[in-house]
């Protein structure tokens, strides 16, 4: 996900499970260049929303 500018503000990573497929949302933490986890979500767009606000 890129903010206005076009920086890379987080990302989602897909997760297999045995019941279907997770989400993960994840944000840049600028200070240390890694990412912390937003949550795990069964919906791509709940994902997304989570890192919009």
């Amino acid at each position: 996900m890129l903010d206005g500018r076009g920086a890379i503000r987080g990302h989602l990573r897909i997760m297999p499970q045995d019941l279907g497929l997770r989400y993960r949302a994840e944000r840049l933490h600028l200070p240390s260049g890694t990412f912390r986890i937003v949550g795990d979500f069964w919906s791509a767009d709940d994902a997304v929303a989570a890192l919009r606000f």
